[in-house]
């Protein structure tokens, strides 16, 4: 088989996988729980108190009913949804991309067609990832639009730094703050993909879906437990949850350093948990 053909095969088998995964009822779920989330996003932001906003506002001497913006919203309700609602929809994701289909039997006979272990893991890893992708970015487009429609067109303020007491707001045109949305996006992709992969070694470990997903949830809100812990200094930097809320800093300039150190760890995670994953799954007695 030639390399073209052998890179068709493989896209045919992406986009199977795709298929079987878009038909189920968990990704609709997802889709709906990111509409109603951030309708109740839009009711909770049009009468909170925005503090924060109101400080930058008198810094930057405006009106803070200025700076409520459909970016604003956009960048609030990603932050939301980042926090809250990904990390469950993406550990469902983990767990049933492999878990739901071994505990059926399916993998067994997948197994049966012409296509190789490390093939198909490696397609349903890629899989996970197209799909953690399209939550990502339908969660920023419904953010935008219901940015857009409810707050209306106007700059974004951001901080150089987390402490906003202390530095100075900078003001964003449309075009750059779209820009930096966007680019949030990716970063928040990739920090996903990491939790994902801890939830898909874990679902091949177990070959389940349900206890992986749950073991995926509870593995993420731990390590944001022990996060909070002021004892927790030394290997706080290296919890995955750490690294994955470094994505904020995009907003930050001249924090390229600190985004890339956390893009190592992620990688690290990534790699390790794919590997440990194809390790396990080649070796594994499937009868």
């Amino acid at each position: 088989m030639t390399v073209k053909n052998q890179t068709l095969n493989f896209l045919r088998l992406i986009r199977s996988e795709l298929y079987r995964y878009f038909k189920q009822r968990n990704y609709l779920i997802s889709l709906i729980g990111i509409v109603v989330f951030t309708s109740f996003m839009i009711w909770l932001y049009s009468r909170s108190d925005l503090r924060v906003l109101k400080h930058g506002a008198r810094l930057l001497k405006t009106d803070h009913n200025t700076l409520i913006t459909g970016l604003h919203f956009a960048k609030v309700n990603v932050e939301y949804h980042f926090f809250i609602l990904l990390p469950i929809f993406i550990s469902l994701s983990g767990g049933m991309i492999y878990g739901s289909e071994a505990k059926k039997g399916l993998i067994k006979e997948l197994l049966l067609f012409p296509v190789s272990r490390f093939k198909l893991l490696t397609v349903k890893f890629i899989t996970l990832s197209i799909i953690i992708l399209s939550l990502v970015f339908f969660l920023i487009i419904v953010s935008l639009t219901g940015g857009y429609l409810f707050y209306g067109a106007g700059p974004l303020v951001v901080y150089s730094s987390s402490d906003v007491h202390v530095i100075h707001p900078i003001l964003m045109g449309q075009g750059k703050g779209l820009l930096y949305i966007a680019g949030s996006g990716m970063t928040i992709w990739y920090s996903l993909i990491a939790l994902a992969s801890v939830v898909f070694l874990i679902s091949v470990i177990f070959n389940d879906s349900v206890s992986s997903s749950i073991s995926g949830i509870t593995f993420y809100f731990v390590c944001f437990l022990i996060g909070m812990q002021p004892q927790s200094g030394p290997i706080r930097k290296y919890l995955i949850n750490d690294a994955m809320y470094t994505w904020k800093r995009i907003y930050y300039p001249d924090t390229t350093g600190v985004i890339l150190k956390s893009a190592l760890i992620l990688s690290i995670y990534i790699i390790v948990s794919y590997l440990v994953s194809l390790v396990i799954f080649l070796k594994r007695d499937i009868r």
